[in-house]
């Protein structure tokens, strides 16, 4: 028998009833569910898991929803979004139709009218998979999961970063010790594209609002990139260093940022 996956949902809402309610219901009905009110958490979760659908607030006074939507498609091109919103706006509008969102709801919206949503969604996506699947079997042009959109694993960034001591394979999304290639160190697709920036901008300070920047396309103050850029400095130092508790390699400059030091750097190295 094969085995069933999940289809995996993220909620991004504010109001802690209305998404301890959704959730609850969406996950009684078989969906894998994550909640958060918090943005910097849902671009996090976005960046290292797979996600089918987002449920997504638009009434949020944490970000620039409309530059938030955008970097949410560029991390995952095929997330089917559905948007809630009681303030109505041509922008937002059209903003959401350019992110391809499946849904516009304008609040109040009752709770079963959002899980009619995820399940129509969920119905699209699959008629999309088969048609794929169809023009595969017929020898038609598909593209394959690095070639959809311009996230973070764009055909534009380097494949392989090289900075001593260490060769960063992007595409592999795995580091390996210069000289000793065998001992290879599988990451995230998140602390590979963190890794990227501070490897490719090595000796160089970067603010957490510049790596998210530079991460994820995304503006952020300095709290709110903190509280995202943080946890992956923690796993990639457990991953990297000698001694993770006095970092040698991926250091913290006092009030600045981070940076990737190396006593030398080789030219970044550019494969197919």
């Amino acid at each position: 028998m094969e085995k069933t996956i999940n289809p995996h949902l993220l909620i991004l809402l504010e109001a802690p009833l209305y998404r301890s309610e959704l959730s609850g219901i969406l996950t009684a009905a078989g969906y894998t569910v994550r909640s958060t009110h918090q943005p910097a958490q849902a671009l996090a979760w976005l960046t290292d898991d797979a996600f089918d659908v987002m449920i997504f607030d638009l009434d949020s006074d944490q970000v620039d929803n409309v530059a938030f939507m955008q970097s949410v498609i560029k991390i995952q091109p095929d997330l089917q979004m559905i948007i809630l919103t009681g303030k109505p706006a041509l922008r937002t509008a059209i903003a959401a139709i350019r992110v391809r969102a499946f849904d516009y709801l304008v609040k109040p919206v009752d709770v079963a009218v959002v899980v009619d949503s995820v399940s129509r969604s969920m119905e699209s996506l699959a008629a999309l998979k088969t048609q794929l699947a169809r023009l595969v079997r017929e020898g038609g042009k598909a593209a394959s999961d690095g070639d959809l959109g311009s996230g973070p694993d764009s055909p534009g960034r380097p494949s392989v970063i090289i900075v001593p001591p260490y060769r960063l394979d992007y595409t592999r999304r795995q580091v390996l010790p210069i000289g000793d290639e065998s001992q290879a160190i599988d990451l995230s697709r998140g602390e590979t594209t963190v890794l990227a920036c501070l490897m490719a901008n090595s000796n160089q300070t970067l603010t957490t609002s510049q790596l998210a920047r530079l991460a994820w396309g995304y503006e952020m103050d300095t709290h709110e990139a903190g509280e995202l850029v943080r946890p992956y400095i923690h796993r990639l130092r457990r991953k990297l260093e000698l001694n993770p508790d006095e970092p040698s390699l991926i250091i913290t400059v006092r009030g600045q940022g981070y940076l990737f030091f190396s006593d030398h750097r080789a030219p970044v190295e550019s494969e197919d």
